[in-house]
């Protein structure tokens, strides 16, 4: 798993070179998706060989977050604008998601910090308001998309990285107060 995963970072730059030798830019976003493909098969074969009580959670953990990983460096190499932002939230909500499924505590830390990196950018960073010129219409336009979105995957992240005991009821109490 181990070799699969370093491969796949080293065919990743070789075929972004070659496809922008080759003038396929419009196009270069497909490399990380197949190869994030390719890494969930492996982690789909790994889970296959491992009896459910006997699974290495920190090899299906790195396969995981791997193929995440390279899931959302599409997004940012496709999309070319201010989108690495994006990317990391949907990837920290995203690794949150999978932290439910293997509670391996490097997701849940990765996960946390990708969210955290995501806040401390939009929230903490004034050069954000000048990186995309407001568009011409007022309320629908890139802030209010990437503002959303970010804050869509920060909520979910929080409710996916809550403790279980934290709770009153059936109400998670920390997503939705979202204080400690």
């Amino acid at each position: 798993y181990l070799a699969a995963i370093l491969a796949s970072a080293m065919a990743f730059f070789g075929a972004r070179g070659a496809f922008v030798a080759g003038e396929l830019d419009w196009m270069i976003g497909a490399i990380p998706v197949i190869e994030g493909a390719v890494l969930a098969l492996i982690l789909r074969s790994l889970l296959s060989l491992e009896p459910q009580g006997q699974r290495d959670l920190g090899r299906l953990a790195l396969v995981a977050g791997a193929a995440l990983a390279f899931v959302t460096v599409a997004i940012p190499l496709q999309l070319k604008q201010q989108w690495i932002t994006i990317g990391w939230a949907l990837e920290g909500a995203a690794l949150a998601w999978v932290y439910r499924r293997i509670p391996h505590r490097g997701l849940h830390n990765w996960g946390l910090a990708l969210l955290g990196a995501v806040f401390v950018r939009l929230a903490l960073n004034p050069e954000v308001l000048v990186y995309e010129p407001r568009g011409s219409m007022r309320i629908f336009n890139w802030y209010l998309y990437a503002y959303g979105l970010v804050a869509a995957c920060l909520i979910a992240g929080g409710a996916l990285l809550a403790p279980r005991r934290n709770k009153q009821g059936a109400l998670p109490v920390p997503p939705l107060l979202y204080t400690r």
